[in-house]
Formats: C-alpha cells, sequence, structure tokens
C-alpha cells in the first residue's frame, strides 16, 4: 500500500486498453504512477517476483499529442519515470507506457508478447 493505494501484478497478455478494461472489472484502473517513491515500490516488487525483463502495463499514454503524456482520463501525467535522453523513443509508434523492473518504457499500446502483466490500483 502506498498514498491509500494497492496494487496487484496480473499476468493477462493483452493491449494497454484491454488491460485497462481488465483492472475496472476488478473494480480498479491501471496503476498511476505519480512519483519516484510509488515508482520505486512497483518496480521493486517486480524485481521480487523474479520479473525482470517483461514489461507491465501503467497507465499513460501521448498518442493524442506526441510528448504530452495523458492518464487514461486525459489529465496531463504528474510522472513517467522515463529516463532521458534514452526513453521516451519510439516516436509515434510507441505511445504507452510499460514498466520494467528497472524503469519505464515507451511501448506500441497493442498486445507485444513482451507485456504480459498489468499493474491494476485500487
Amino acid at each position: 500500500m502506498l498514498h491509500n493505494s494497492c496494487y496487484r501484478l496480473d499476468r493477462v497478455s493483452v493491449s494497454q486498453s484491454a488491460a485497462q478494461t481488465f483492472c475496472r472489472g476488478k473494480n480498479g484502473r491501471l496503476a498511476l504512477v505519480s512519483s519516484l517513491d510509488e515508482m520505486t515500490v512497483l518496480r521493486t516488487h517486480m524485481y521480487s517476483q523474479g520479473i525482470y525483463t517483461d514489461r507491465a502495463w501503467i497507465d499513460g499514454s501521448d498518442e493524442a499529442s506526441e510528448g504530452v503524456w495523458r492518464t487514461g482520463t486525459g489529465e496531463v501525467m504528474p510522472y513517467t519515470g522515463f529516463k532521458p535522453p534514452e526513453e521516451p523513443n519510439g516516436g509515434r509508434a510507441e505511445n504507452c507506457i510499460g514498466l520494467v523492473s528497472h524503469g519505464a518504457f515507451d511501448i506500441t499500446c497493442d498486445y507485444n508478447i513482451w507485456t504480459p502483466y498489468a499493474y491494476c490500483e485500487y
């Protein structure tokens, strides 16, 4: 628990929008990472579960306007966790955020084999 939120990491090999639907179906939402502390908690948890290279969906996209990261509800994100200049680096091809045990990456919003998890926040 952090900032009155609980998190659950679920294995769901789907797109980011389907992961958001999955979390809503469990009365939650995709995790919105709003601080370095929160990012550290989620990354450490992934690492402790032996998840080193696979990604987990979290809330955030710059699909509407390149470089302006917004939540699923349209608000500008307070924190992305990217490590410039390495990330974000995908331009118009990579518009969603995937979390790995060592950082956040911009990735394609579609299903891909490297993103088999979703972090839901309750």
